[in-house]
């Protein structure tokens, strides 16, 4: 009696086991890619790094945008031809990205990624230089300062990009994909859901000097695996992914296309 209870609970101890085991036994869970991919920033109402606009009932100072022909006599405060104090921000920025994943079962796998950016976008018109000018004016006789303001650009660089991020699909055993047999010899397509957290810092640099920024929040996104075949141990990718910043609803953040391979061990 006692050993047909423990040659039973053996079974069943067997039998779970299996079970727990079966998801995981297949080859090439693990994964690591490389990318590119270009990260669009796009933020409404954006305060400029310029001087205030002056004061229309003192006439006595000027803020004026710089002219040509360095004729400000028709130049008031309501009317003084500078740049708006907020603008809409829409920069590019390309970006090389690596991932590290592990495949739990044909349809869920968990990804750590992290980016860092290989090129800078210019921001036109962030910042001003201005120069002071004070001299009586022709109508009052009093005297007037003017500030002369000319734009300058800024520099937005991405310093780095990091993920965490739950795949749903894009394995060769995905239940959604499809096998060619007639064209293209039997590719692989497997697409994919992403659910994931992003943090990003960025850094926007003036002559004077420079401001960084953090952006943080929950991505979503969705991709396309290429497989040449059943056997061959790489893919091809293609996926686009969006970024809404936790504190800030003004700003988005997305990886408007990605292009990568992603090596299967």
């Amino acid at each position: 009696m006692t050993a047909q209870l423990i040659k039973n609970r053996c079974s069943i101890a067997l039998i779970a086991a299996s079970l727990l085991v079966s998801p995981l036994a297949y080859a090439e869970k693990l994964y690591v890619g490389f990318g590119l991919s270009q990260l669009n920033y796009q933020k409404d109402n954006v305060q400029r790094a310029i001087l205030p606009n002056g004061d229309p009932n003192i006439a006595t100072t000027k803020l004026c945008g710089y002219r040509a022909d360095n004729d400000y006599s028709s130049c008031t405060n309501a009317n003084n031809g500078r740049v708006s104090q907020l603008f809409d921000a829409d920069a590019d920025i390309d970006m090389f990205s690596l991932k590290i994943g592990y495949q739990f079962t044909p349809n869920f796998s968990l990804e750590f990624r992290g980016e860092i950016a290989t090129s800078e976008a210019t921001i036109e018109d962030y910042t001003e230089d201005f120069a002071a000018y004070t001299g009586l004016s022709g109508g009052t006789g009093q005297q007037v300062t003017i500030f002369v303001t000319t734009p300058e650009p800024a520099v937005m660089k991405a310093n780095r990009n990091f993920g965490l991020y739950a795949r749903l699909g894009g394995s060769r055993e995905s239940s959604i994909k499809y096998v060619d047999r007639l064209l293209l010899n039997g590719v692989i397509l497997s697409p994919y859901l992403l659910v994931g957290y992003d943090s990003v810092k960025y850094t926007t640099s003036v002559s004077g000097g420079g401001i960084e920024g953090h952006s943080y929040g929950y991505s979503i996104g969705y991709g396309l695996n290429f497989y040449l075949n059943s056997e061959r141990p790489f893919a091809f990718n293609f996926e686009v992914r969006q970024l809404e910043d936790k504190d800030d609803s003004s700003l988005v953040l997305d990886q408007q296309f990605k292009f990568g391979i992603d090596f299967l061990f």
